[in-house]
Parts: structure tokens; C-alpha cells; sequence
């Protein structure tokens, strides 16, 4: 029998759906706020490198460093992708571009691998719809159900 059969079944399939999809909504929102504000009135600034580290994914190695900042006084950690020479050539207490948005310093980037352009057309044509299809999907009237084999 399987485990998603009977009331109950589709009512949990109905809700991890639903939890999937409020998800995926919720972080696409907080990416989307991210990459509006930076594209925006984020500034230019200079932040000292704490330290690098290199992700490999597929398709290749993402290069990344910390680095902290002040604005107004006030010290801010933040963590962005590098371009590898930029990774190669990178030390602790170096400088580093960055982008950040004033109003909120938490949100930063560097400077030039700044993407939120790109971000923005990702999460706004891809990421949100996704959401909200997943969303519908959870919560449309008839749960789908597959068509019966006329051979039984």
C-alpha cells in the first residue's frame, strides 16, 4: 500500500508540499529584498580580507572570501564570491572591493562579482513563479491523481 494513499496520506503530501513550496517563497523573497537593494542604492567600499576558502560544485570551484567592514563606526562581517586570480592573489588583512547597501550593511557583496541584476532576473522570473506554482499546486481543489489503466 502506498504511503501517500487515503485522507490522510493526501493530507500530508497536501501539507509537506505546502511547507516546500512557503519555503522556497520565503527564501526567494529574502534573495529578491537582497539583490533589489544592492542593484539600488548599494555603495562602493573597501572591506579587509579575514580569510578564503574554495566550494567545488558541480561545474567547477567557486573561490570565496570574509572579509569585515565599518560603516558609521560599526564593524560588519560579510562572505563573497571571488574571481580566482582574485582568490590566488588574496591575503588576510588585504583589500577588498565590496558593494553594501547603507540602510541595511549586512547585506554586501564584492564588487566585482557583483551579480544582483542577474539575482534579480532569477529569482523575479524563475524563483518566484516556481514558488507560487508549487504553492497552487499544493492547495488547488482536485489533487492530482494518475489515470486508472484501462487494461485492469
Amino acid at each position: 500500500m502506498p504511503a501517500a494513499s487515503g485522507p490522510s496520506g493526501s493530507s500530508f503530501s497536501r501539507f509537506f508540499i505546502a511547507a516546500l513550496g512557503l519555503s522556497f517563497l520565503a527564501m526567494n523573497g529574502v534573495s529578491l529584498r537582497q539583490n533589489y537593494l544592492l542593484k539600488h542604492s548599494g555603495v562602493s567600499g573597501v572591506a579587509s580580507v579575514a580569510s578564503t576558502f574554495m566550494t567545488r560544485r558541480r561545474g567547477g570551484n567557486a573561490y570565496n572570501a570574509t572579509y569585515t567592514f565599518t560603516v558609521a563606526g560599526q564593524t560588519y562581517d560579510g562572505t563573497a564570491e571571488v574571481s580566482p586570480a582574485t582568490y590566488y592573489s588574496l591575503r588576510p588583512g588585504q583589500r577588498l572591493a565590496i558593494r553594501y547597501v547603507p540602510s541595511d550593511p549586512t547585506i554586501s557583496e564584492s564588487a566585482e562579482m557583483s551579480h544582483n541584476g542577474t539575482g534579480l532576473f532569477i529569482v523575479g522570473v524563475l524563483g518566484l513563479p516556481t514558488s507560487l506554482f508549487i504553492l497552487w499546486a499544493a492547495f488547488r481543489s482536485k489533487p492530482f491523481s494518475p489515470p486508472e489503466d484501462p487494461l485492469q
